[in-house]
């Protein structure tokens, strides 16, 4: 019996992402890093008045794959909200910016969104 073991490399995205804009929250954000410099979380403002964070479970932002999260943060300042979603990242350009897609559920019902990181 032959075992046949099949180890594919991991892309993550580029450290050249230090923010985030787009349909999503954040709607305008910036990156956080651990110690091996994988972004791990985006932390910033959303057009509702509040402040938004997405924690992601994995640790860097993998291309090309579905990347699990939860978030939280505020509405109108002091109304919170808690979620879980997915972010597919899509792959980056030549300076490392990249688009993500994806959708998420919360207090307040589903989501999708679109957002690019630069």
């Amino acid at each position: 019996m032959n075992i046949v073991a099949r180890v594919e490399e991991v892309k993550y995205a580029s450290a050249n992402a230090e923010m985030m804009i787009g349909l999503d929250l954040p709607h305008v954000g910036w990156a956080k890093r651990n110690e091996e410099e994988l972004i791990t979380v985006y932390k910033g403002f959303n057009l509702a008045l509040g402040y938004s964070q997405k924690n992601y479970f994995e640790l860097g932002l993998r291309v090309g794959q579905f990347n699990p999260y939860w978030g939280w943060g505020t509405i109108l300042l002091i109304i919170p909200y808690v979620e879980v979603g997915r972010d597919y990242i899509f792959t980056p350009n030549e300076e490392g910016n990249f688009w993500t897609a994806g959708g998420a559920i919360g207090l307040y019902g589903a989501r999708l969104s679109l957002s690019y990181r630069f």
